[in-house]
This record gives C-alpha cells, structure tokens and sequence, in this order.
C-alpha cells in the first residue's frame, strides 16, 4: 500500500496548501472548485483548520466542535458545520465519530469539495481504495473543475494493483472525467505500463475524444521507451482510430497520411527539426522515405515497430545521397516484443555504401516475430543538413545480392 500512503500524502499537501492561501487572504483561483469551504470562513477558523490538517498539536481539541456547533445555531445542520464537527472530533482521536459527522454533511450535499476529499482521505487510510475513488468520482462529476487538482494525485492509483482494481468501474466512455485523467496520467506517472494493462484490459472502454487521441499518442510512445512492448501488442488493437494491420508490414502506404494510428505501429520521425524524416513521391507510384540530419546531430531520424512474418530481411533501394563529411547512417532491427531478447542486427552505413540506384538489404534478427526497425544517423560536419532518400522498401523472405 505504498503508493496508496503516497497518494493520502499528496493530498494532505493539497489541502494545508489551500487552507495556508485562504488564512494568509490570498485565494487561489485554483483551489476555487473546492468549494467556499477554503475562502469563506474567517481568517481566524481558516489558521485553525490549516493547523489541524498540518497535525499541530496546539491546536485546543474541543475549539472545532465549537466553531461547528456555533454554525449550527446560525444555520442548522449545514454540511460546513458538520465539517467542523467533523475535524474536531479527528482532533481528539474520535475517528468514528468524526467520519460519521462529515457523513451526514455529505447527507446534505455532495457537492463540498473539501466534504468529498475528506471522505477520499478517509477510505484510502483504511485501504479502501474502491470508497476513495468513489468520493473522487462524486467530486469530478459535481465540480469538473476540481479535477486540476485531483487528477495528478488520483493518477497515482494506476501504479498499484488494488489502485487499477478500484479504477476499473470508471474506464467507460460515459465517465465525463476520464479523458482528462488519461492525459494527466500520461504526463505525471513515472511509468505507463500500468495505466496501459489497464486499458488493455476487455471491458475496458476507451474514449474517443481528441484529448483522449492525443493521451494515446503519448501512452505509445512512452511504452515504447519503456520497452513496455508486450503491453503495447495488447493495447494497440484496442486503440480507437488504431489499424491493428499497421504491425503487420512496414505501412508506406500510409506514410503520408496523417491521424491514422500510433508510433511505433506507425512511422515515428520524432518532433524535432534536428533530424527526422518524411514521405516522398517516386515513380511507379511508389512512397519512399527521405530522412535528414544536421549538422552535429546523432540519433534516430525515423522508426516502426513490424511484425516479421515469413521476412528475414530488410531491403531497400538507394534513390539519393548529399551527405556531409563524417556522416553515418544505418539501418538498425531489434528483437523487441513480447518475447523480445534485444538482439539486434545493423545495416553498412548508408552514408557511405552504395550508389543511387543500388538495392540493399540486411538480415533480421532471426527467431524473432516482432521487430523494431531504427534508422539512426548523424548528419556529419557542415553547413547543411545530410540527406538520403530510400525507396522500393520491403520485408523478405530470399536474400539476393545487391543490384548494382
């Protein structure tokens, strides 16, 4: 239950933190979804509920009973009284009685943010994750905004078993805050392949929204450098606007058209103007692939995860070479995937090998169903970029020498 104490920690710090803001006058618009409990009580009440949280023992035990009680001469049975019932009796160790009096202020509303995170609180310190997310579902549904605050602490549940367990009720298309939740969980989580078993999982159902699109753009990629492939294999199909054929050849045709699937599945040429890659036209109605690199740049200008099939190899056709001094390109396969042993076999260097025109090819990692095919270059010394363009890619079954 680590990540659990992790997670009733982080809210702690949310909470002290808002209530420190409100007691100094300073409001956070922030904190604003969490409803007029952080900004509508006297400065002196907000310091005393800023120490409880903070467990200062100064603070006089039967103080917030009375504040609640004197609320409740004012307005009777409003659910902000009852909170303060509620904190004073956890001040003085009554947990019972204290989850009993924010209870019935929930009775009265759903819709107090400090009333719901309390209750999430609650249940997560007794281990009962499948009540804490409850109270957060309440909380996201009734004050939507609510979730810039919670979501990063609630993307923590993903990283344990008994967190995804209880998560598993909310992975549905109609769940309003769930599309919001995968992006902030693909952005704050230190690793996805929890989150992405998760929504591999069949009665998962996955979003079809553009900033769920876009949280699955990212989940892909990061599995990938996780080298989280066996979750990928099952995630991927289950995908929306994923083409589960895209593993199953090298995608040229696709190459060119954008919004169609996720990297690796994919061609990947990375967001970087350093190096990269991109489509071109050539005769025959073929595509080929026309990747660049700086000057001083080294790394991988483009990528796709295959399935090998009956190929052994990979062949291509050198259509055209401006390299700089010191350039070097190659072709790189590793064994990757579920049973992946990170074998990996290379290519003569492109930049140097071979005239335009000329048919290459080089041998796959052998025993090996899925592939991950790199194309790594350094773009050498000069003033311009090195570019080479190939064509005519295919996998293989035969080897054959280069045509010359």
């Amino acid at each position: 239950m680590a990540v659990v104490a992790a997670f009733v920690g982080l809210l702690g710090a949310t909470f002290a933190y808002s209530h420190a803001a409100a007691s100094t006058g300073l409001v956070l618009e922030a904190f604003r979804p969490l409803g007029g409990s952080f900004f509508a009580w006297r400065t002196g009440h907000n310091r005393i509920a800023t120490k409880v949280i903070g467990n200062d023992r100064s603070v006089e035990r039967q103080s917030l009973e009375a504040i609640g009680r004197q609320y409740m001469n004012a307005a009777p049975l409003t659910p902000r009284a009852l909170w303060f019932i509620g904190l004073g009796r956890e001040a003085r160790g009554d947990a019972k009685g204290a989850r009993s009096a924010i209870r019935m202020a929930e009775r009265l509303s759903r819709r107090e943010g400090s009333i719901q995170l309390w209750l999430a609180k609650d249940a997560l310190r007794r281990n009962d994750a499948t009540t804490g997310l409850r109270h957060f579902d309440i909380l996201l549904r009734t004050i939507p905004a609510a979730g810039q605050e919670v979501l990063p602490q609630l993307s923590i549940a993903a990283m344990a078993a008994d967190g995804r367990r209880a998560l598993r009720p909310y992975m549905r298309k109609d769940n309003p805050w769930l599309s919001q939740f995968l992006v902030t969980a693909v952005d704050r989580l230190p690793q996805v392949a929890p989150l992405g078993s998760l929504l591999a999982e069949p009665k998962s159902e996955l979003p079809d929204t553009e900033m769920a699109r876009a949280a699955y753009s990212t989940l892909s990629r990061r599995l990938a450098a996780e080298n989280a492939y066996d979750v990928f294999v099952q995630l991927y199909p289950r995908l929306p606007n994923a083409d589960r054929n895209s593993l199953n050849g090298l995608g040229l045709e696709k190459i060119a058209k954008l919004n169609e699937g996720y990297a690796p599945a994919i061609w990947d040429f990375g967001n970087g103007s350093d190096r990269g890659g991109t489509a071109v036209q050539l005769a025959k109605d073929n595509v080929g692939i026309e990747f660049f690199a700086a000057s001083g740049t080294v790394g991988i200008a483009g990528q796709k995860l295959v399935n090998r099939g009956s190929g052994t190899a990979l062949r291509w056709t050198l259509v055209d070479r401006v390299v700089n001094a010191d350039a070097n390109a190659h072709w790189l396969a590793t064994c990757v995937g579920p049973n992946g042993d990170g074998r990996a076999t290379a290519s003569v260097n492109l930049a140097a090998t071979g005239a335009p025109g000329v048919t290459m090819q080089m041998a796959l990692p052998a025993d090996c169903p899925m592939v991950r095919i790199d194309f790594r270059f350094a773009g050498g010394t000069g003033t311009q970029p090195s570019n080479i363009v190939v064509g005519e890619m295919q996998l293989v079954s035969a080897v054959r020498p280069a045509r010359q």
